[in-house]
């Protein structure tokens, strides 16, 4: 039914506008990869989006539906973001990532028998969260500070996620076995590592500092995509169960015909 397709991509575009405004909200924080509770809210807005993503591409047969979800999700990016050429450009690999993944989606149901959702989201979600990273770290890229950031703002931001780090049990007791001068020294020693470091590695490069850090998030949101791949399939299949329970959605079977290699 015509309600149930307009629905059906209207709460994708929604889920994904509100990602990107939890993921703004992350972002302009003042310790935003220092302070793991402020990370819990984006990831579970970067779950359920690919989870209510890749479910809506199971649902829905039109490409035009499909490319009304993919080109809505990142219209909507401008919403937090002022419009820029680097949130243009990012719109062909976005697409790219996004239509391969409602491609394979759709191809896997095609090919079987019986509907395993957990799998057929499998083969898509991964695409999707990476579609989702890249708009992540354009929006971390047009930030006015992180724009403008030099080696200093690069040296500050790994000194902010070494005071947390001293702050975690494990690390806070073994300095307490310090003396506390011996403590204000470590401190010091490692401070004076780390910026030399950052000038020695990308003083040559200072130039191209604010892309590098935007890379850089996009590599910190790929590293742990293993896990939220998982929690958004198993999202993605609880969403199913709701929806056949509403009866929004059934499981029909078809007798189809198909194709057989003979001599």
């Amino acid at each position: 039914m015509d309600f149930k397709r307009i629905g059906t991509v209207l709460t994708a575009v929604v889920i994904a506008t509100l990602t990107w405004w939890a993921t703004h909200e992350w972002l302009v924080g003042p310790h935003p990869f220092s302070d793991v509770m402020a990370m819990i809210r984006p990831a579970i807005a970067l779950c359920v989006l690919a989870a209510v993503t890749g479910l809506a591409f199971s649902l829905l047969t039109s490409r035009w539906d499909r490319w009304a979800i993919i080109l809505a999700s990142w219209a909507t990016f401008i919403i937090f973001w002022p419009p820029d050429i680097w949130y243009v450009s990012a719109l062909p690999l976005f697409v790219l990532l996004w239509h391969e993944a409602a491609r394979r989606i759709g191809d896997d149901l095609v090919d079987r028998r019986k509907v395993r959702i957990t799998a057929t989201l499998g083969r898509g979600v991964k695409l999707i969260l990476l579609g989702a990273f890249l708009m992540v770290s354009v929006g971390f890229y047009l930030i006015p500070a992180n724009r403008a950031a030099d080696l200093g703002a690069v040296t500050r931001g790994v000194q902010g996620a070494l005071e947390s780090a001293y702050d975690a049990p494990i690390v806070e007791q073994q300095l307490a076995e310090l003396p506390p001068a011996l403590q204000a020294q470590f401190r010091r020693d490692v401070a004076e590592y780390v910026d030399t470091a950052v000038q020695d590695w990308l003083g040559p490069y200072q130039g191209v500092v604010p892309p590098f850090l935007a890379f850089a998030v996009f590599l910190a949101l790929w590293s742990v995509s293993f896990v939220l791949k998982e929690v958004a399939i198993w999202l993605g299949h609880g969403l199913l169960i709701v929806l056949r329970l509403t009866k929004f959605v059934c499981i029909e079977e078809r007798d189809v015909k198909a194709e057989k290699l003979v001599l």
